[in-house]
């Protein structure tokens, strides 16, 4: 019972997003109202892992209009306001089933297998085995059965058949999830299981910010997320068992089924189903299905010939009778005889008698429907909508509309999501040649050039949606002559660009294989933020190194520096700091415009930060900001007073370090700049930790975290929470540290920030020290260490030397500690941190102390103190204490 004594409101009746949202309305009222402060601090320990969560953040979770809903904290906010398991279960389905049926919800839906085709025939004894090998009562492992053989055979169609059946029959209710792997397209590389797995998460609800770009943190987090689910998951043409194997939960409540034309035998525990082509009457059953049974029955010998001559291959098969399906005037004898003038001959089931049946099946096309069959047959990616149809073939939206679903009818198309269709691999093939041999390639270029156009604009459309402040720094695009797609708000927009990113880099690649260099140049010049700040930084790579290719071959001055300065930024991201350099360096070489080039300083700036060369960063930061400054450019002129502010700070003046960052802060608040606006908050932050205003730096921090979490911000919010998690810990608040720094480092994690994730291992570190948990804390510092090498920052090895210095001295082993410890101030002296110098020099002082060699610790950690006191920070109050103690001890003795 709520505070009023009534029943708890039930989800059941919420049939879409707009009613759920207004039902957890009532929860929350039936619960007594709690202010939105109070419930955040009842939330936050519920979330997994624990985090904190602002009370912005609940409002935005119970306001109408919202498009989505992060499953996770709707768990969370049912569990605070008092339900029980049960009734949590309750409202997590119906939370599934609103986002199933919002018309604009989530990328996909739990329910997504391909509908049951009610033509399906005959399988009935492979159809049986595939039913036994599901069927065993209490299974200890995950049920993966596959389903092998040729193209055409009807893998996919038996596969969707058995997994309906198993629907049927109360199997797999919780989740059902299918993928295309495109494991035998001639023109498609095979699905990236990582880009899969991405598409699953999106469908369970999993936020886009808290999906990983590992393969292995994302294969872990779809097993974690299944475990214990009826789940089927049905993975259509498999290129071989590597590709699926990630993809494979291991929950024995799950069932998987594969497709695929080859043998996936290395799969361990799986059942293997080889199918063959049609029997004679299952393929004449078939026929009679789509083309009529009367037909077929009035004509029996003809249409024995014309399955004899489609080789029994129900491809072949299903498109014939498409054929007769749509002319009823024609005799089956007649069809059966144009076949035989085809050549075919009863042994042949291959590609031979397949394009035959292609032919007679796309010549029978009204003229208009055929062309926009071989136009949308040149579509260079995965699913596609009508949109993109519409651009390739010329024709309004509408019509592409309604010859797409012409075309699903005569088994030329399928859809296995709504609004998106795709092609057989073996008829984008044969449209793909029959488009070639009919245009000789010249309208081919033209449909191309309508889609990259189309895609082009949209892309710049939804980024205008996303980073309205970075409007004017992108490529104006000139509205195409084809209907261009709207997005109602900037969640649309950003869903649009998630759904379509593998899309973006297929077109992309398209249009430099046709020589579109400025095609190539403006996609990655207008898709690179959205790359850059949700953490796509391998696509990014691959897009602009595309940019790249096709601007120096044509010349293109401008275009070349600009991809250069782009994959720098992707470079800098990945940790591979040398690359980012030589690109930026490569980059300024070629420029001749002032605003290119201020940027490209700042780059250059950036990695100089990284790799402790701050005195260089300050001068190209100072550089940037001046031609920010001619050019009147508010956004750049306050990202390099922040910059200078960052580098300031690391030269040990954090009174100038901090007038630099309320400068930033300033101008990014005044023209709206929320990115930029999070990173000065966040600095500010850092500078507070540093001079021992804890308080201050807290502020700061929570209104960057909210700002991240508001605007999409991964890499901030991770910033944020990292930062915050070591005030905390400076203040003594443990266990809230902790919850920040693994949500930091989980965040870190995904995005595979490795610079940035070197600073969460190291908190968390020095946390696990604090507590005496000195395993954890070696563990921790351990590699932190290794990926401050890996990416080269030399800050974070000092840091990470000076830790696991501490570590081995509180355990005893001093020898091991003096190493790291003078190895770590080795490394100071080249970083030129004055800060860093001074901790260096307190650590080796204390071991040397603990080591018994009084007189060398001492004198290590007066220097140590003065040099703290010289730039005014509270750690020479814990280094004068340290000393007073090795005095009292020295006299007492």
């Amino acid at each position: 019972m709520g505070a009023s004594g009534d029943t708890a409101p039930s989800p059941d009746q919420a049939v879409d997003l707009a009613e759920f949202i207004s039902l957890l309305g009532k929860l929350r009222a039936w619960a007594g109202q709690p202010s939105y402060r109070s419930l955040a601090k009842r939330v936050g320990p519920l979330l997994r892992p624990a985090q904190v969560v602002s009370p912005s953040t609940l409002v935005d979770a119970f306001k109408p209009g919202r498009r989505r809903l992060d499953i996770d904290l709707v768990v969370a906010i049912v569990k605070a306001l008092g339900l029980d398991e049960a009734a949590v279960s309750r409202w997590r389905a119906a939370c599934i089933a609103a986002h199933a049926n919002a018309k604009t919800g989530p990328v996909g839906v739990f329910r997504q297998l391909p509908a049951d085709l009610a033509t399906f025939t005959g399988r009935t004894r492979e159809l049986a085995q595939l039913m036994d090998a599901v069927a065993e009562d209490g299974p200890r492992t995950v049920v993966v059965s596959a389903i092998e053989g040729m193209a055409g055979v009807g893998k996919t169609r038996l596969a969707v058949h058995a997994a309906h059946e198993l629907v049927r029959a109360g199997r797999c209710t919780d989740v059902q999830l299918y993928v295309d792997l495109r494991g035998f397209d001639a023109e498609l590389s095979p699905a990236d299981p990582g880009a899969v797995l991405d598409g699953f998460l999106r469908q369970l609800g999993v936020a886009a910010q808290r999906i990983p770009d590992g393969l292995d943190q994302r294969a872990a987090m779809f097993r974690d997320r299944l475990e214990g689910k009826n789940a089927l998951i049905l993975l259509d043409n498999a290129a071989d068992d590597r590709q699926v194997r990630d993809l494979i939960p291991a929950s024995p409540t799950c069932l998987v089924l594969i497709t695929s034309r080859r043998t996936l035998a290395a799969l361990e525990g799986a059942s293997f189903h080889l199918l063959d082509v049609l029997a004679p009457p299952d393929a004449l059953d078939l026929l009679a299905r789509i083309a009529g049974a009367d037909r077929v029955a009035a004509e029996s010998s003809s249409a024995k010939q014309i399955v004899e001559a489609c080789g029994y291959l129900p491809l072949a098969v299903s498109l014939a009778a498409s054929r007769l399906r749509s002319r009823p005037a024609w005799r089956l004898a007649d069809f059966a005889e144009r076949i035989g003038e085809a050549g075919l001959v009863s042994a042949s089931v291959g590609r031979r008698s397949v394009r035959a049946v292609f032919d007679l099946s796309v010549a029978g096309l009204e003229d208009p429907l055929r062309r926009f069959f071989l136009a949308a047959g040149l579509f260079p990616g995965g699913d596609f909508t009508a949109q993109a149809a519409a651009a390739l073939a010329d024709v309004g939206v509408g019509a592409a509309r309604q010859m797409l679903e012409q075309l699903q009818d005569e088994h030329l198309l399928q859809q296995n999501t709504p609004a998106r269709y795709a092609f057989h691999d073996l008829l984008r093939t044969y449209a793909r040649e029959l488009a070639s041999e009919e245009s000789a390639g010249y309208t081919d270029l033209g449909a191309l050039t309508r889609l990259f156009d189309h895609y082009r604009y949209t892309t710049a459309v939804a980024m205008d949606l996303i980073e309205p402040a970075t409007r004017e720094r992108r490529p104006r695009v000139t509205r195409p002559d084809t209907e261009a797609q709207e997005f109602a708000d900037r969640a649309e927009a950003l869903g649009w660009l998630q759904t379509e990113r593998p899309n973006l880099l297929a077109v992309a690649a398209r249009a430099a294989s046709c020589g579109l260099a400025a095609h190539v140049s403006q996609f990655s010049h207008i898709a690179w933020r959205f790359l850059h700040d949700h953490g796509h930084h391998r696509d990014a790579l691959e897009l602009h190194a595309l940019a790249v290719t096709v601007t120096r071959a044509s010349g293109d001055r401008r275009g070349l520096t600009n991809a250069l300065r782009f994959s720098g930024l992707a470079y800098e991201r990945l940790g591979m700091l040398q690359e980012a350099l030589a690109a930026f360096e490569q980059a300024r070489t070629l420029c001749e415009d002032p605003g290119d080039l201020a940027a490209i300083l700042e780059g250059l700036g950036n990695v100089n930060v990284l790799m402790c060369r701050y005195a260089r960063a300050a001068e190209y930061f100072d550089q940037a900001l001046a031609l920010w400054q001619s050019l009147g450019r508010m956004l750049g002129i306050g990202n390099n007073l922040g910059n200078l502010g960052i580098t300031t700070f690391h030269l040990g003046r954090y009174g100038t370090a901090h007038d630099y960052l309320l400068r930033a802060l300033a101008v990014h608040e005044d023209h709206g700049y929320p990115t930029s606006q999070t990173q000065a908050l966040i600095w500010l932050g850092i500078v507070g930790e540093r001079t021992g205003n804890h308080v201050g730096a807290a502020e700061h921090l929570n209104r960057a975290l909210e700002l991240a979490q508001t605007h999409g911000l991964p890499g901030f919010e991770s910033d944020a929470l990292e930062v915050r998690g070591r005030v905390r810990l400076a203040q003594g608040h443990s266990d809230q540290a902790l919850a920040d720094l693994l949500r930091s480092l989980e965040i870190r994690g995904q995005h595979l920030n490795q610079p940035n994730m070197c600073n969460s291992l190291l908190a968390l570190g020095a946390l696990y020290q604090r507590q005496r948990e000195y395993d954890r804390a070696l563990d921790h510092l351990g590699r932190a260490l290794e990926t401050a090498r890996d990416v080269g920052t030399p800050a974070g090895e000092c840091a990470a030397l000076t830790g696991l210095g501490e570590a081995l001295a509180a355990l005893g082993k001093t020898s091991s500690a003096l190493d790291h410890h003078r190895r770590a101030l080795e490394l100071a002296r080249k970083v030129g941190d004055p800060y860093w110098l001074a901790r260096t020099r307190e650590g080796l002082g204390a071991a040397l102390c603990t080591d018994g060699h009084e007189s060398q610790g001492v004198r290590q950690l007066r220097i140590a103190h003065d040099s703290y006191n010289r730039i005014g920070v509270p750690d020479a109050e814990r280094v004068e204490a340290h000393l007073t103690e090795r005095q009292g001890r020295l006299r007492s003795g």
